[in-house]
């Protein structure tokens, strides 16, 4: 799949102070399992935004967050962004 690389994993995060950000513009949280699958990576495309419905990447990252379910998504795509479930 384009746009794909090595998953990285951090032990559990307690504090918003622990996550490993030199490098990782993109985290998803999860309060289960992982998924076993790749994780597409959005942020680092120039121009990306969740927002955009037109986006091949934007619909990429919305296809990806509802296969994985993740309980969190955040990014440093222009303006931090959170999206997480209600």
């Amino acid at each position: 799949m384009a746009g794909c690389c090595t998953t990285s994993v951090s032990p559990r995060v307690q504090d918003i102070a622990d996550l490993p950000t030199p490098g990782f513009d993109e985290w998803y949280v999860y309060e289960g399992e992982l998924p076993r699958e790749q994780h597409a990576i959005s942020v680092n495309h120039f121009g990306f935004s969740i927002l955009d419905e037109q986006s091949e990447q934007a619909q990429v990252f919305w296809s990806q967050v509802e296969n994985f379910q993740p309980f969190a998504c955040m990014g440093g795509w222009c303006r931090f962004h959170v999206c997480a479930q209600p």
